[in-house]
This record gives C-alpha cells, sequence and structure tokens, in this order.
C-alpha cells in the first residue's frame, strides 16, 4: 500500500500542469478564458475579436463553431498549449482547424502595442480554415492574407522587401514554398514573412478586393495553381515575375525615405535599371522559348506543304 502511494504521489508531480483559468468571457462563438490578473487583455481580445467579425465577417465567416481563445500566464504555459518552443518574439500561435488560439499576456511581449494586431492576425487562421480548404491553401499565402487584413507589419514590411530586393536575396516562388515548409508553428517576422506580406498585397491590389476573395473561396475545391490559373489568368511563377518586377517602386520610395544622397539615390537608380534590364531579357528569351516549343517540327510543315499537287503529280488522266 505505501509503495501504491508512492507512485500515485510521484505520478502527479510528474504530470504537466494543467492551466488554471480563473474567469471566462462568452460572447456568441467566442470564449476568452484567462488568468488571474488578466482581465483586461481578456476584454481587450474579446472586443478585437468582435470588431473583426463585424467588419470582416462577409468575407470570413466565424460559422457557429466556438473559438476559444486562451492567454497564457507563462511562456511555459504558452509553449505547452503551443505544442512547439516558440521564440520569445512569437506571441500567438492558432491551432486554426481547432478553433483555438493560444496567446502570451501583453506584459509578455517585447511590446504590449503588439497585442491586438496579434489577436486578429490568429483570429485571420481560424476564419480561414473555416473558410477555405487548407491543403489548398500555400502558408505564405496564409501568412500574407491574417498580416495583410489584421493590418500588422505594413510599412515594415516594405523597407524589409527593399533591403532584400537591393541585397539579391529575394525567394524564388519554389524556394519560399519550401522554405515555409521548414517552420513549425508560428515565427518572428523575417525575410519569409515580409515576402509573403508583400506578395499578398501586391495580389490583393493587382485583382481587387472581390476577385481576390474569389480566388480564396476557390481554394475550397482546388489547389492555388489551378485557381490562380482560374480567376486571374496567371501561373505562379508569373505571379512572383510580376511582383518581382513592381519593386523597383519600393527601393526608390525606401531609399528617399531612408534619406539616401543624391549620389547614393544615383547609383540606386543604375542598380535599378541593370536589374529591369536583365530581367527584361529573361522575359525575352523565355517567350522565345515558348515559341520555339509552339512552332510545329519543319517535317511536319514540309509534309503539309507537300499536299498541294505539282503539275507532275497530277493523275495521267487529268488535262496538262
Amino acid at each position: 500500500m505505501k509503495w501504491a502511494v508512492l507512485m500515485l504521489m510521484a505520478a502527479i508531480m510528474a504530470a504537466p500542469a494543467r492551466p488554471c483559468y480563473s474567469a471566462v468571457l462568452q460572447e456568441g462563438p467566442f470564449r476568452v478564458e484567462y488568468p488571474k490578473g488578466e482581465e483586461r487583455a481578456a476584454w481587450a481580445a474579446m472586443e478585437n475579436l468582435q470588431d473583426f467579425v463585424a467588419v470582416w465577417g462577409g468575407r470570413l465567416a466565424p460559422g457557429e463553431a466556438p473559438v476559444v481563445v486562451r492567454i497564457c500566464a507563462s511562456g511555459d504555459e504558452f509553449a505547452a498549449l503551443a505544442g512547439f518552443s516558440p521564440p520569445p518574439e512569437v506571441g500567438g500561435v492558432a491551432h486554426s482547424e481547432d478553433g483555438l488560439i493560444v496567446l502570451r499576456s501583453p506584459a509578455q511581449l517585447s511590446d504590449p502595442g503588439y497585442y491586438a494586431g496579434m489577436v486578429r492576425h490568429e483570429l485571420i487562421h481560424v476564419l480561414l480554415a473555416r473558410n477555405t480548404e487548407l491543403r489548398h491553401l500555400p502558408r505564405w499565402l496564409n501568412e500574407g492574407i491574417a498580416m495583410h487584413i489584421s493590418g500588422e507589419f505594413r510599412w515594415n514590411s516594405s523597407l524589409h522587401v527593399a533591403r532584400m530586393y537591393m541585397a539579391d536575396r529575394l525567394y524564388s516562388y519554389d524556394d519560399l514554398m519550401l522554405g515555409f515548409g521548414s517552420l513549425e508553428g508560428e515565427r518572428p517576422f523575417g525575410d519569409l514573412y515580409a515576402q509573403s506580406l508583400s506578395m499578398t498585397a501586391y495580389l490583393y491590389d493587382k485583382m481587387g478586393e472581390d476577385a481576390f476573395w474569389k480566388l480564396v473561396y476557390a481554394l475550397r475545391e482546388k489547389d492555388f495553381p489551378a485557381a490562380l490559373a482560374e480567376v486571374a489568368g496567371v501561373t505562379p511563377d508569373e505571379l512572383w515575375d510580376e511582383w518581382c518586377g513592381s519593386l523597383w517602386k519600393v527601393a526608390v520610395i525606401s531609399a528617399v525615405v531612408s534619406g539616401f544622397s543624391v549620389f547614393q539615390f544615383m547609383a540606386l537608380l543604375v542598380v535599378v535599371a541593370y536589374i529591369r534590364k536583365r530581367r527584361r531579357n529573361r522575359r525575352v528569351l523565355r517567350r522565345w522559348e515558348d515559341e520555339e516549343e509552339a512552332e510545329e517540327p519543319f517535317m511536319t510543315v514540309w509534309e503539309l506543304e507537300r499536299d498541294s499537287e505539282y503539275p507532275w503529280e497530277r493523275d495521267e488522266g487529268e488535262d496538262g
């Protein structure tokens, strides 16, 4: 009996501590669970959830299933609920298909001012899971929509992408897909996220709001390349080329805002002109290759021409 009691006590001590939520807010489908001392954070989260749905519910309907938000009292609790060990810069994680959002408390963030945008960002991930098919939605577009619609990192993204552009370290489309495939959970704002936001904003502006959401809804039934071709008339690689070709404007504006000297600004224009010329030449070569592939083989053309009669091939009974 003594050994049984000791084993039971050891099992209890070894079991992971379950988070203790002192209170719950419930409004419609939203349920915010929070620990003692985080009442303000809980009310701020609830207000952001409701405000977002009031504006965007026509595009991203929450449905009837509950959306649960859990505000964590500690970093260990956040890591346990997130399911991985996130770096300190990550303040929120969405288990989208389960309708669960896990948040650090504002006091745990490097800047508590990020809290409101973070709540909206994670909610968008949940709503995208409910309004489309996640296996058809590329990770870069999922993150791009969450950042673009939530209003996060707008100007920071432009500066970041401008630096990537000038340093020639943009991800190709294939590398972008591979890069996100290697990530676990959310990550701090970096090259992948900056490029994803920039590409998403470009696509949104290029297509217009209605067509953009038509593309998103098409992902319920089609994979992204098929939906993009149907709604926007381009391939993912063509989209990347178009977006990349638009970045010289971002680079120039960023240079002006960053306080470049006249000499530095003129040098920047020379570099941009060179990059544009190189890309234009690459497009010309690609078009030539496409035209060559579309041409009939020489023998086929010759045989078609041979179908017309020559005088010496006429039947002997025909007039000369």
